[in-house]
């Protein structure tokens, strides 16, 4: 939380630091699925991923965080358990895309263009009294638009919640 928050700030003032590089998504994906999977004896996490290499250009640490805050949050705002789906495609325009999907309490429609704005909780987070302060999405938000690719939220109450997350591929010059 208070990495979350120091983020939020350099964010503010303009001096988050990126170090990109090339870097294959599954990878990144896997080590944060294997980070998580063992948080919570009533989540298990599924992850889907393609036999091929989805390469894009990022910052691996930065695209971590945004993986580690989406499973944490998936685990939190799912508190009577159940499955984490974590899936990572190319579609045929060189988009690599990631989907990780909860089925918890989700978000009210009313809330859900908001909860991307910094100390913004969904209604529902009071009510079931779960922890956070509403930085993290805030910080995700900005690190994936950082990378020029976009996050957004597909949610029903009651059956959980879906961020989708698009990246450029990179453009990989053979020598």
């Amino acid at each position: 939380m208070i990495s979350d928050l120091m983020d939020a700030i350099r964010i503010q003032s303009g001096r988050l630091q990126f170090e990109f590089e090339n870097r294959d998504l599954r990878e990144i994906v896997t080590e944060s699925v294997d980070l998580w999977k063992n948080i919570s004896a009533k989540h298990e996490i599924i992850m889907t991923l393609p036999k091929e290499p989805i390469i894009v250009r990022c910052d691996i640490d930065r695209i971590a965080q945004v993986l580690n805050n989406l499973l944490s949050n998936a685990i939190k705002y799912s508190p009577g358990g159940g499955a984490i789906l974590v899936s990572a495609s190319i579609d045929p325009n060189g988009t690599a895309n990631l989907a990780i999907t909860d089925h918890g309490i989700g978000v009210p429609p009313s809330e859900a263009k908001q909860i991307f704005r910094p100390f913004h909780r969904t209604s529902l987070a009071h009510i079931e009294k779960i922890p956070g302060v509403g930085i993290g999405l805030s910080v995700s938000k900005k690190i994936i638009e950082a990378h020029g690719g976009s996050i957004s939220l597909e949610t029903t109450i009651g059956l959980g919640s879906t961020f989708r997350i698009q990246l450029s591929t990179a453009t990989i010059q053979v020598a």
